[in-house]
């Protein structure tokens, strides 16, 4: 999928791995550079996953979020039925990012074989994260959330 409709940001000067991963933080397809750590894939998306969790948990409409580390920065655009990372150094611009992301997923959604790819993904949510694997002060720290949330 990366390859055929995502190809252009393979080809941007300094990004190193892109990524579709679903909402059980399952890896669909990706791509990276040479000497690029392919473990970070799973171990980020679970943060991104996170993020957007509370997001939606504070009825938020964010669709992406960028957050830098130490080699360079994640663009993340959330979507229903997955997860897009984009790992790039600092000196990409993630404006041209965005552009390329909105002309590929365009055309993404339109193919065959996404969508064949997405009547197979369970309607629902299937999210990673579930409250029953909240420990808890985790459970306190959501219901403290919500409280200033009626606020």
């Amino acid at each position: 999928m990366i390859k055929d409709y995502l190809h252009d940001l393979t080809s941007v000067e300094g990004v190193e791995g892109v990524v579709i991963i679903r909402k059980d933080n399952t890896v669909l397809d990706s791509w990276s550079a040479p000497n690029f750590n392919t473990n970070l894939f799973e171990d980020v998306s679970l943060h991104f996953h996170q993020i957007f969790e509370l997001f939606d948990r504070d009825d938020l409409e964010y669709q992406e979020n960028v957050v830098s580390y130490e080699k360079g920065q994640v663009y993340a655009r959330n979507l229903p039925q997955f997860l897009l990372l984009i790992f790039a150094r600092f000196k990409v611009d993630i404006s041209a990012l965005r552009l390329i992301v909105n002309v590929g997923l365009a055309e993404l959604f339109d193919s065959k074989k996404m969508q064949k790819m997405l009547k197979k993904i369970p309607i629902g949510n299937h999210s990673v994260l579930k409250r029953e694997f909240l420990d808890d002060v985790e459970q306190g720290y959501l219901a403290k959330i919500s409280e200033l949330k009626k606020f």
